[in-house]
């Protein structure tokens, strides 16, 4: 174990010792960190700059999740008193969007079936008019 020396009396203490062996002045300050505390600080360091190149990451890729668009909305949030009654204002916005979405998906599956049935029915009078020809050409044979 390493020693060092006391600012008092010089003596050699282990690192370990709060205070000096000889003279019982403190060593507090002269203490190195140890290896435990090294690794706590270590992986906490090492967490907060993978967090930070995950926050660039997502503002360089995703630039619509970023910080850059969240901001501002959190610090309305924080800022605005009336935030509760735009909340629910925007909520309501939001739940009239998501059923004017519905009605409009509704509408488009009505549009497509509607758009189904004029197909079918033109098949249908293509149709009409081969058997109304085939039956014309069996006419004009029998004429024959």
């Amino acid at each position: 174990m390493s020693q060092i020396k006391c600012p008092n009396c010089q003596a050699l203490n282990d690192l370990g010792n709060i205070n000096c062996t000889e003279c019982n002045s403190p060593l507090k300050k002269y203490r190195s960190l140890s290896k435990s505390t090294i690794i706590i600080i270590s992986a906490i360091l090492i967490m907060l700059i993978t967090s930070i190149i995950g926050l660039i990451y997502l503002e360089v890729v995703y630039p619509q999740y970023g910080l850059s668009k969240r901001l501002p909305m959190i610090w309305e949030i924080l800022v605005d008193k009336d935030f509760s009654k735009k909340y629910k204002k925007y909520k309501s916005l939001n739940d009239e969007i998501i059923k004017k979405t519905a009605e409009l998906n509704q509408k488009k599956l009505e549009l497509k079936s509607i758009i189904k049935k004029k197909e079918i029915l033109s098949k249908l009078n293509d149709l009409n008019k081969r058997v109304n020809e085939v039956q014309e050409k069996l006419e004009n044979q029998n004429k024959e």
